[in-house]
């Protein structure tokens, strides 16, 4: 099995450093150094921090199967700015 090749990272003030910033809004070295990601994302247990409590108050449809379905793909879909 061949060894991928990484590809060298781009130094400031070349012109792939000034594309990624341009794309992402932040420098190519924004996460150097970061070991955990703390930003928190959605889970079934703490779904009441990111849904308005109004949605949930209508219904008791919290212990449903496919509330949890939802909140599994809401987790998914949602991405930090880590990732």
């Amino acid at each position: 099995m061949q060894k991928r090749a990484e590809l060298p990272e781009p130094r400031y003030g070349q012109r792939d450093w000034d594309l990624f910033r341009k794309i992402f809004g932040v420098n190519w070295n924004h996460f150097e150094g970061l070991n955990f990601d703390e930003e928190i994302k959605i889970t079934e247990f703490n779904y009441e921090n990111h849904i308005p409590e109004i949605f949930l108050a209508q219904k008791d449809v919290t212990q449903s199967e496919n509330f949890k379905d939802m909140i599994k793909v809401m987790n998914l879909l949602q991405k930090t700015k880590y990732e």
